[in-house]
């Protein structure tokens, strides 16, 4: 121990640097539990409030992107459905036209023929009329000619 209290007197060391080193460490030990240690948290707290709602606000954005473009998948699929519902319908009403202009020709067909008939009834009748017209005329006319009744 003599050794060292020679050594610190040649140094020029004497117990009083040794309690302001216990001093420093003291204060620096302190200072770090009630000022630095604080000083840290509230930075911490700052950086927090500060990154947690960043974090939030990209994770809704990142959402309402995902909802706005499922929303846009499935109003192409809809508008797609609606297109061939409206394609269906439209080969639907188009092959009803097509049967009811069928059967319209159909019956057209049938009156047309109907008519033919009773036109061809109705000249054979004015043929037969006429024929008979014909021959009372004719006889009519040959007895004035001869003046006298023909059979």
């Amino acid at each position: 121990m003599e050794m060292i209290s020679k050594i610190l007197e040649i140094l020029e060391i004497n117990t009083f640097v040794f309690l302001q080193m216990a001093l420093v460490i003291g204060l620096s030990f302190l200072a770090g539990k009630f000022l630095i240690k604080p000083i840290i948290r509230t930075f911490e707290e700052r950086e927090n409030r500060t990154t947690v709602p960043m974090e939030e606000a990209k994770d809704m954005l990142r959402r309402a992107e995902e909802n706005a473009a499922d929303y846009e998948r499935r109003l192409k699929a809809a508008n797609q459905e609606a297109l061939t519902k409206k394609r269906s319908m439209i080969d639907e009403i188009v092959r009803s036209e097509r049967k009811v202009i069928e059967q319209a020709k159909l019956e057209a067909e049938k009156s047309v023929g109907e008519v033919k008939e009773r036109i061809e009834a109705e000249k054979e009748q004015a043929l037969v009329f006429l024929s008979e017209e014909s021959r009372e005329i004719a006889k009519a006319i040959v007895e004035k000619i001869l003046g006298r009744s023909v059979a």
